[in-house]
């Protein structure tokens, strides 16, 4: 498997179980009163199924696009401050001289 994929692929199940384990806390911490409305349900697995498809395309995308995003920061080391361009000094070897 290409390596980009594999990235990808991990940035994107780590982002779901991050979302996953907020909703887990949600849950467990009844905010808003969402446990006891999802426990209330003739069906429970189903809010909780959609709500951990939801969590895990937000916090998983969010985490791909992250990792996306961070990929250029290991390019070359350059001065955080200063112009870009800026030349970097060096010695110059002297000839003796003429005349």
């Amino acid at each position: 498997m290409p390596r980009l994929v594999r990235f990808l692929i991990l940035n994107c199940l780590l982002g779901c179980l991050a979302g996953w384990a907020l909703m887990a806390a949600l849950l467990a911490l009844d905010s808003g009163g969402i446990a006891r409305v999802v426990l209330a349900s003739a069906q429970p697995a189903l809010p909780i199924g959609m709500l951990a498809a939801a969590f895990a395309v937000t916090f998983g995308s969010a985490a791909m696009a992250t990792g996306v995003l961070l990929m250029a920061e290991g390019g070359p080391a350059r001065p955080r401050f200063g112009p870009p361009g800026r030349p970097r000094l060096a010695a110059v070897p002297l000839r003796r001289g003429r005349g």
